[in-house]
């Protein structure tokens, strides 16, 4: 446990008083303090800190103290990262909140910040969401991704990370169950002290599907092999018949491509569409 630093300010003007104050599990969010109160029980009815964001003390919250034999602790929840916190201790005597000349200050360590967002294993209807946090979340803290179809995030999608998604700072989600050649925008976001915060909105678009028949007397391929491509690219169709069989029918997305065979191969440039192939052989006796 570190003591937090202190000024003195004059000496107590009472007793019973809060004497030595000290803090542990500091966060960028929250702290615990101890303090201890010199005077009989009996003169006092209850003890605690008053903490505000300046040396005057101005607008600063009190908070009782939970404890006994003249030992009590507070636990301060959604305070703001990186600032300085002034702290007096006060007993109730008779009534009235009496409170310490003295005073004593912290400050919490900067807040948690995202890093960049990635994805990886793109595929026509799925993908993979990554992020990092520059340090561990605080209780009631927590990070999530948004997808949407827009570029301002009109309606998004939220996706919350759960302890498990985590591999030490780093996390990571599983998107499904989207469309194949659409384009989404995706976001990761954290949530401190119930304030939201952005990733800056990336653009990704979905591969398109490919669908490949398994026809009887004969095998349709793909080069390069894949049940999904990217949009753009190039892809071509080979039909391969069994011994003493021929290609019968061929369609692309239910067009005749039979005329567009050559050698065996379909070729399609630049894809733009999900395709899917059927094909029929038959016998050459």
């Amino acid at each position: 446990m570190s003591g937090i630093n202190f000024d003195f300010k004059g000496d107590y003007p009472f007793t019973p008083y809060v004497s030595l104050m000290q803090y542990q599990n500091l966060t960028y969010s929250s702290i615990d303090i101890e303090f201890t109160v010199i005077g009989k029980a009996a003169n006092y009815s209850a003890a605690g800190i008053s903490i505000a964001d300046n040396v005057n003390f101005n607008d600063a919250v009190d908070h009782a103290g939970s404890g006994s034999n003249g030992v009590f602790t507070v636990s301060l929840e959604d305070l703001a990262g990186n600032k300085k916190y002034y702290v007096k201790g006060y007993t109730t005597v008779g009534g009235t909140k009496k409170y310490t000349i003295r005073y004593w200050y912290f400050t919490t360590p900067a807040n948690i910040a995202l890093g960049a967002i990635s994805i990886t294993d793109l595929a026509d209807t799925s993908l993979t969401l990554n992020c990092s946090i520059t340090k561990a979340l605080d209780t009631g803290d927590s990070v999530g991704f948004e997808y949407a179809s827009d570029a301002e995030f009109t309606t998004p999608t939220n996706v919350e990370i759960v302890t498990g998604d985590f591999t030490g700072l780093n996390f990571a989600k599983e998107i499904t169950g989207l469309t194949a050649g659409n384009t989404y925008y995706v976001r990761a976001w954290i949530s401190i002290v119930g304030v939201k915060s952005y990733t800056t909105g990336q653009e990704v678009k979905m591969h398109w599907t490919i669908t490949l028949p398994t026809p009887e007397n004969g095998t349709v391929t793909a080069d390069p092999a894949c049940t999904h491509i990217a949009d753009g690219e190039d892809i071509g169709f080979t039909f391969t018949p069994a011994e003493r069989y021929e290609l019968a029918t061929a369609t692309a997305n239910g067009v005749d491509i039979m005329s567009s065979i050559e050698e065996g191969i379909y070729y399609v440039e630049s894809v733009t569409e999900s395709i899917t192939i059927t094909a029929t052989f038959t016998s050459i006796d």
